[in-house]
């Protein structure tokens, strides 16, 4: 089973400094003692999408979804949904 996560900072290094955080994927090795599988889901670009992003959580619906500290329409904040359901089997 894939653990899903964010990094507050990262991601796009050209806005928010040291980068406006992540959304990613690990998935566990298909035989023990391999290698775990890392990808990005989404990068955060600062601006209406938010930027660095706290906990994230699954809703019912397949959908993850998570708070960012900054952004947003009035960048103070940001409430979002991503859509991984084809990673769930």
């Amino acid at each position: 089973m894939a653990v899903y996560g964010t990094t507050y900072n990262g991601g796009n290094l050209t806005n928010c400094g040291g980068g406006c955080g992540t959304v990613f994927e690990l998935v566990p090795p298909a035989v023990e003692g391999g290698a775990w599988t890392h990808t990005v889901l989404y990068t955060f670009q600062g601006g209406y999408d938010g930027q660095n992003p706290g906990d994230v959580v699954f809703g019912p619906n397949g959908v993850l979804y998570g708070v960012t500290v900054a952004g947003g329409v009035l960048l103070l904040a940001s409430v979002g949904g991503l859509v991984v359901a084809p990673y769930f089997s």
